[in-house]
């Protein structure tokens, strides 16, 4: 490395690390990208679906939005690790999770989330 400053100091030239690159690349640019958008009819309300895949590790990611969504506005969230079935299943099954189908109740009396 002290060879290479000395060069980039002779020639001008800035050195910067391959962690400063995938740091800024970070910072700047957007690994995550919307693939598809629907509507899901449930019992608790009408549903905006949207799907968005990461580029880094090519998982898929489902975002289910109720209402139009208002950054100045406080919203419900509920994020979960990898198991969409259970939490879009809550509306149809008797067996579902009771959390869920609890979550799918505030959904039902709150206009967005």
């Amino acid at each position: 490395m002290p060879d290479l400053e000395k060069f980039s100091q002779k020639h001008g030239l800035k050195v910067v690390s391959i962690a400063d690159i995938i740091a800024y690349r970070m910072r700047t640019e957007s690994f995550v990208h919307k693939v598809a958008e629907t509507i899901l009819p449930t019992a608790y309300g009408e549903f905006k679906a949207i799907a968005f895949l990461n580029d880094i590790d090519q998982y898929e990611h489902l975002a289910l939005v109720k209402g139009e969504i208002h950054p100045e506005k406080e919203i419900l969230v509920r994020v979960h690790s990898q198991c969409l079935t259970g939490m879009c299943s809550a509306p149809f099954a008797a067996t579902a999770d009771p959390s869920s189908r609890e979550l799918w109740r505030l959904w039902r009396r709150k206009a967005s989330g």
